[in-house]
């Protein structure tokens, strides 16, 4: 889907994320649109909880306002998030496998 001139929006949870393993997908996706004959201007890098409408409208919000429109949207989210104690799926408390499913089930 990258072609030169294309402008691409990644989305990332989190700031700490975005700091970690993310950054290296994100690296990835960067190198992908040089190597098409885009321009680092061309990605767009949003923080923003997709479970949340808010952090839907973010998403956006980000990319009109940088690019003036959207032409393709493609949800590609999903993820095992954790509790407190570090539990995840079945095992983790109610409101943290709601989150999980709204993500992943409902979400994408």
């Amino acid at each position: 889907m990258i072609r030169p001139g294309a402008d691409v929006t990644v989305t990332v949870r989190t700031v700490s994320l975005a700091k970690s393993t993310i950054c290296l997908g994100l690296k990835a996706t960067k190198r992908s649109i040089i190597d098409a004959g885009g321009k680092e201007d061309n990605l767009n890098v949003v923080i923003a909880d997709i479970t949340d409408a808010l952090g839907r409208e973010n998403i956006i919000t980000s990319t009109i306002q940088k690019w003036g429109k959207i032409d393709i949207l493609v949800n590609n989210a999903g993820g095992l998030l954790r509790d407190e104690h570090g539990s995840g799926g079945i095992s983790a408390d109610a409101e943290v496998l709601k989150k999980t499913m709204d993500l992943n089930v409902y979400r994408c």
